[in-house]
């Protein structure tokens, strides 16, 4: 596996938080919406999100070995996945990865 390299978390114009992580090529990207997301969950499943999306997702590339990964559109692009019991959204364009959204399951 490749180094990982760390960029300082900065906002643009464009209200996303970028931080950028060199491991197989592999960029992640964080939306403002997601951030606040994150800000408002419990204490316990903060730091579960937290700790899968900053530190365990790239050791889950590919694509297909996130829990319950689901497309959520026909060009490939949107998708959204499980944690616990927490949605996340993301979007996936080529090396790019920009989370979305974290969200409670609905009750069914």
């Amino acid at each position: 596996m490749g180094e990982i390299h760390y960029v300082p978390v900065t906002a643009s114009s464009h209200a996303s938080i970028f931080l950028k992580v060199s491991l197989v090529n592999l960029e992640m990207r964080y939306a403002r919406s997601f951030l606040v997301d994150l800000k408002s969950l419990e204490p316990a499943a903060y730091q579960r999100v937290y700790d899968f999306v900053f530190y365990e997702f790239a050791e889950n590339w590919p694509l297909h070995s996130l829990p319950e990964l689901r497309q959520l559109d026909d060009e490939g692009i949107f998708h959204r996945f499980t944690i616990d019991n927490y949605l996340i959204g993301i979007e996936i364009r080529g090396e790019i990865v920009k989370f979305l959204r974290v969200i409670p399951m609905p009750d069914v």
